[in-house]
């Protein structure tokens, strides 16, 4: 599953790099010796990236049925090949796209009014993506039942969700951060230390998921 999320990002990266660089000889081969004029070029990269990023959420939800299928058999007994999680993770595209806008919306107007509603809606919502995957809910029925399940016990979830994004950004910031100075050394091996460190980013994303998955679990046995 990592794949799916280390490769739409590298790819993004490559195009941002090689062909949306105004820099790069792509991009003067693609607007001097083409009839696309730059304009064309800056909403192919919006197409390319909005692919990119939809590849990215089908990644995520794949991770998410994956997270789903470890809490009902931890030890691993139920199996199910990578095509039909593929299959299952592409049906909460949409779901969970047009939930994450609908979130970022109800948070926005709450932050307008007062910003620790905002912050507090923001962390009661953070189950959305687990519920859509694990108990079918959608929308906005995904976003009342997170609210519900964490509703009494948003301190506790504030306090874990810090943990854990320390235990593991501040990790994945090190070896990044890292890999960038080793190409202070050498220019050349800039490439390959951005193509690294998405991959170790990507994997700190998986990661994410499954801690973030348990702590639904354990909130939800406190509810």
């Amino acid at each position: 599953m990592l794949w799916m999320l280390v490769v739409p990002t590298t790819i993004g990266y490559l195009l941002t790099t090689f062909v949306l660089d105004s820099d790069s000889y792509l991009y003067f081969l693609l607007t001097r010796q083409t009839p696309i004029d730059s304009s064309m070029l800056f909403i192919l990269g919006i197409l390319l990236n909005v692919i990119i990023m939809i590849i990215g959420i089908w990644g995520s939800a794949c991770i998410l049925i994956v997270g789903k299928r470890l809490i009902k058999s931890p030890a691993g007994r139920t199996r199910s090949s990578f095509k039909l999680v593929r299959k299952q993770g592409a049906k909460l595209i949409v779901p969970l796209f047009l939930t994450t806008i609908l979130r970022l919306c109800i948070t926005s107007l709450w932050a307008l009014l007062l910003i620790v509603p905002g912050i507090i809606y923001y962390i009661r919502s953070t189950f959305f993506g687990i519920i859509i995957a694990c108990e079918g809910k959608e929308y906005r029925n995904s976003l009342q039942r997170s609210k519900k399940i964490v509703k009494g016990h948003t301190l506790v979830t504030l306090l874990y969700l810090v943990s854990i994004s320390l235990a593991i950004i501040v990790p994945t910031i090190l070896i990044t951060s890292s890999l960038t100075g080793l190409t202070l050394l050498d220019e050349r091996l800039i490439y390959a230390a951005s193509i690294i460190s998405i991959a170790v980013s990507a994997f700190a994303q998986l990661i994410m998921i499954l801690t973030t998955i348990l702590l639904f679990k354990h909130v939800k046995a406190l509810s």
